[in-house]
């Protein structure tokens, strides 16, 4: 086995990626975790990796705003997860 070292932005990207494979895998609420991107995301001083990712909180409350329902917000966050978790 060989280790090597990845930038904080990489790791930080990983983390992310393995957070959505466990939301989907539980069929969890994906708004009860949205924060969890956003909380990466400034860990590693809103690296670009995760960008897409790290204000979905924000995206989220502009959807509310524009009067998407809660399920048309649910199937828009996983449809951003699964993207996420296949990345």
């Amino acid at each position: 086995m060989q280790l090597s070292e990845v930038g904080k932005g990489e790791a930080a990207f990983r983390l992310a990626k393995l957070r959505a494979q466990q939301i989907l895998a539980a069929s969890s609420d994906p708004l009860e975790h949205i924060r969890d991107f956003e909380h990466l995301w400034f860990e590693c001083d809103y690296c670009e990796e995760l960008q897409d990712y790290g204000n979905l909180d924000d995206d989220v409350y502009v959807a509310r705003y524009m009067g998407k329902s809660e399920q048309e917000i649910r199937v828009w966050l996983i449809e951003r997860l699964k993207k996420l978790a296949a990345a």
